[in-house]
């Protein structure tokens, strides 16, 4: 065994297009199967339950969409895709959020005195 360092498995491009290809496959996985559920137990078969399948799969799909876009976010600034962020990177995170809705950055400070 030799004390050289290990080369990492895969680059963070790699890892970035496995977590959204992820990321699409369990949401459309979780909204059939949950909308699918949710068809039969309320009698979809008679007409009565595909809207509410219908409800359960869009919500499905935009909590995939969510996800997707926050692991855009931290890939765009260099953080980490899923492990959790120390103060600064979150503070980093949360201006770049900012920034992307309103055009604007705000410190912390200078909105705590107004």
């Amino acid at each position: 065994m030799s004390a050289e360092p290990r080369k990492p498995l895969r680059t963070a491009g790699q890892r970035y297009w496995i977590s959204m290809a992820c990321v699409a496959a369990a949401t459309i996985l979780l909204a059939g199967l949950l909308g699918g559920t949710v068809s039969l137990l309320t009698g979809a078969r008679s007409g009565r339950g595909s809207l509410w399948a219908g409800a359960v799969i869009a919500l499905v799909m935009l909590a995939g969409w969510t996800i997707g876009t926050r692991v855009h976010d931290r890939k765009k600034l260099d953080l980490p895709l899923w492990r959790r962020l120390d103060q600064e990177q979150a503070a980093t995170l949360r201006q770049y959020r900012q920034w992307s809705r309103t055009g604007r950055i705000e410190d912390d400070e200078n909105r705590s005195e107004h």
